[in-house]
């Protein structure tokens, strides 16, 4: 129940700090310091983070923080395998850039794709898998405010892929 509060009450807080402010930020530098707050928080798993073509990102850093974090937690949580394995990657596109974070989890069935990025969705019971039901809306909340888009791919037993838009600093 604590940490249901806790995640309700740092979803509603979410872009309530006035005027966002954006900058061109490093992901590079980020992730480093998501892996460092993970190899705390997960002590016991050997968590596998790769960085593969990262392009600066005009963004929120905080925000952008929270919303990795959360993705990658997702990837780490919902994950059977001996090694969780995270590809993080971006792709220049026409209006901007795609950020990409793959994972070797259990991948979610094509029909809970658009639900699970709602409040409060989850596809497990606690005694499975426990979380809130949070992780993923607070993430589209995010990229809302950001001015983005969310989207994912996965079948199930195969891993998810979640995709970022970020459009170009004008």
């Amino acid at each position: 129940m604590y940490n249901l509060i806790e995640d309700t009450l740092e979803y509603s807080n979410i872009g309530k700090d006035g005027e966002i402010r954006f900058d061109n930020i490093s992901p590079s530098e980020t992730i480093d310091k998501i892996k460092e707050e993970l190899k705390f928080k997960y002590p016991n798993k050997n968590i596998n983070i790769q960085k593969t073509n990262l392009r600066p990102i005009h963004t929120n850093a905080p925000l952008f923080y929270v919303l990795i974090l959360n993705i990658i937690e997702n990837g780490i949580k919902y994950n059977e395998n001996k090694i969780p394995e995270i590809e993080i990657r971006t792709e220049k596109e026409n209006t901007g850039i795609v950020l990409s974070i793959k994972d070797n989890g259990i991948g979610i069935e094509e029909k809970y794709h658009e639900k699970i990025f709602r409040m409060f969705e989850k596809l497990h019971h606690d005694s499975e898998y426990k979380g809130s039901g949070l992780g993923l809306s607070t993430a589209s909340k995010i990229v809302n405010i950001l001015k983005g888009k969310i989207w994912l791919e996965s079948q199930e037993g195969e891993g998810t892929t979640v995709f970022i838009s970020f459009t170009e600093q004008a």
